[in-house]
């Protein structure tokens, strides 16, 4: 495959130095961009009377051969994918690169809580106090959201999607309320969603995600009549101390 500015290819060998002690060599996929090679194990191994060289993939019918070789077949979509999503990207593309793409090494930095601490660190003298206690609250809940969904401590910013947002939104709809607190109302909880949103934006702003899982969530407040001041709330506004 060729562009304008780049050469490449992606095949098949057997790292035969390294066969184990049940007879097989490791396979590996060689990639080559603009005449520089790097490789990947692809995990699976074969013994080297089954494997065909010249064609880079395993030879015969039988069923486990057949279902390595449809393995094989799909790992190496995987590496065009990715290089197409880099050529889409207009990144200067080199074997490295694409490896970190296609073994997903690129995005081992780029996670929802790694996302979420950066923001709060960077707004923590920017913000106010009760709206960073906000935030933090909101870190909180999803975290608890992850653990609870998905069994684990982390999510990818790639992994992020449209549904991702709407099963927190239900998660919250039903969260059990700590003692003390009080179930969440509905603008209670979009303010927890618009929360969410602001740090998403943050991670598209320093492209630390490629899609906003956002686009097409819109936030619904229900309209609240806010109702005439107290004698009490005017006294305090009249005999507040303003340094400005």
């Amino acid at each position: 495959m060729s562009t304008a500015n780049n050469t490449f290819g992606a095949s098949f060998y057997l790292k035969k130095q390294k066969i184990n002690q049940a007879g097989k060599s490791p396979i590996y996929a060689r990639i080559t961009v603009n005449g520089k090679r790097i490789e990947i194990s692809v995990k699976r191994s074969i013994e080297e009377s089954n494997w065909n060289p010249v064609k880079g993939m395993a030879k015969g019918s039988r069923e486990e051969i057949t279902k390595l070789n449809k393995y094989l077949d799909q790992f190496k979509a995987g590496i065009v994918e990715g290089y197409q999503q880099l050529l889409l990207q207009k990144k200067f593309i080199t074997a490295e690169l694409l490896k970190e793409k296609v073994t997903g090494a690129d995005q081992a930095e780029f996670t929802l809580c790694k996302l979420m601490e950066y923001h709060n660190a960077e707004q923590a003298n920017v913000l106010e106090p009760g709206t960073m206690k906000n935030y933090y609250t909101t870190q909180k809940y999803i975290k608890e959201f992850i653990k609870e969904r998905f069994k684990t401590s982390d999510k990818y910013l790639s992994e992020l999607s449209y549904k991702f947002i709407t099963d927190f939104q239900y998660y919250l709809l039903n969260r059990t309320p700590e003692k003390g607190q009080k179930p969440l109302n509905n603008n209670g909880l979009m303010k927890h969603i618009e929360r969410f949103c602001k740090m998403v934006n943050l991670a598209v702003r320093l492209e630390w995600i490629d899609r906003n899982p956002f686009q097409a969530y819109q936030l619904k407040f229900d309209k609240v009549e806010r109702e005439y001041l107290t004698k009490d709330e005017l006294a305090r506004i009249e005999n507040k101390h303003f340094n400005i």
